[in-house]
């Protein structure tokens, strides 16, 4: 089963992409999903969680997903604020966000929730459409140029004390 967690900032996109990626999901393949979504009462600039999950049996777990294969922070705060990659499966991966993305070309689908429906598409067989068979490539030539930072999560680092993240990509300018 894939499970992914979602943070994010009200108003920002974040919930509206994963709403969006479990439909397409579900209506293209024959997994089962389950999508519960957080979210503080003021909406536009509060806290937000998504929690994912697909697989080829039927779920039957709690709503919070609290072992992620896959983690997405959009908002550089939360980094300092919440343990975000607590319970991150081994291999598993994270995505902080720092910076800002560059421009989508789907207005449905943002950038931040490219690489979700990417990897989902990756590993369970689902055909992208339109523009998003490219969007792996489009991302992968804004961290060469140096506009979006790749950062790799080391939990023997965190274990040892140390800052789990490291910079895999150009420094920031």
């Amino acid at each position: 089963m894939f499970q992914a967690k979602f943070y994010g900032l009200g108003a920002d996109g974040t919930v509206g992409a994963n709403k969006n990626s479990v439909k397409i999901i579900g209506d293209n393949t024959n997994k089962y999903y389950q999508a519960y979504f957080s979210y503080d009462s003021k909406k536009s600039g509060g806290f937000t969680c998504s929690h994912l999950r697909f697989g080829d049996a039927p779920i039957r777990s709690t709503y919070l997903v609290t072992t992620p294969n896959f983690v997405a922070c959009h908002v550089q705060a939360y980094l300092h604020m919440y343990d975000v990659t607590r319970g991150l499966q081994k291999g598993g991966a994270a995505r902080p966000r720092h910076g800002t993305a560059p421009p989508s070309s789907s207005p449905t689908l943002p950038v931040s929730a490219r690489p979700l429906v990417a990897l989902l598409a990756k590993n369970h067989g689902l055909k992208a459409k339109g523009g998003m068979g490219k969007s792996q490539a489009e991302e992968a030539k804004a961290v060469a140029c140096g506009y979006w930072h790749l950062w790799r999560y080391n939990p023997q680092l965190a274990e040892q004390g140390k800052n789990p993240f490291t910079l895999d990509s150009k420094e920031p300018q």
